[in-house]
């Protein structure tokens, strides 16, 4: 996949204990890939960002996290800011632009 031109959609269901994750292309009709669960510490996300990277696509984060999930949404848009040169989730407002849909995240 061409880094500029492909877009990896990234499913996350937040629980107690784990995050369960899959990913589609965002060709149409492509197969939701399901990646299986992980755990919930930033080392287990920094680690699956790394993974997903490493597709050479750009990652759009969409996730069900319910009151917790703060701390998730912080990592996601850091990741995307600094995807695009910006800096991390607490330097000034996010524009609507950079999370693709209101309903994203």
């Amino acid at each position: 996949m061409e880094q500029s031109s492909k877009t990896l959609y990234v499913g996350l269901d937040v629980h107690k204990d784990s995050i369960a994750v899959a990913y589609a292309p965002e060709e149409r009709g492509a197969e939701v890939l399901s990646l299986g669960a992980i755990g919930t510490r930033q080392c287990d996300i920094d680690k699956l960002i790394r993974k997903l990277q490493s597709k050479g696509a750009a990652l759009m984060f969409v996730y069900e996290a319910g009151p917790c999930g703060y701390w998730l949404s912080c990592t996601c848009l850091r990741h995307v800011h600094n995807a695009r040169g910006r800096g991390h989730c607490d330097e000034g407002p996010i524009e609507s632009s950079d999370t693709g849909s209101p309903s994203d995240f």
